[in-house]
């Protein structure tokens, strides 16, 4: 999905991802976690992810200047660059 994205995407354009990041270890944030836990329930392949994983998935799709952005509500937004 993130390569079809990038694909569709305008030389310059941006993508903006809003998701319940947790740390690296999984251990944190608590609400995060709470959610990671209704996806393991009511989904098939549902998780939570880092923004260290996303930030891969994003740069193997092409993506450049992958960064956190503070915004209102539990978790930052995930900013990424099409070159």
């Amino acid at each position: 999905m993130l390569k079809k994205t990038f694909r569709a995407l305008k030389p310059g354009g941006t993508i903006a991802i809003a998701e319940w990041l947790v740390n690296d270890d999984r251990t944190d944030p608590a609400h995060s976690l709470m959610f990671a836990v209704q996806m393991l329930v009511n989904t098939e392949k549902g998780d939570t992810f880092s923004f260290n994983e996303i930030k891969r998935w994003l740069e193997d799709a092409g993506f450049k200047r992958v960064r956190k952005v503070q915004a209102p509500g539990p978790s930052p937004l995930i900013l990424a660059t099409k070159p």
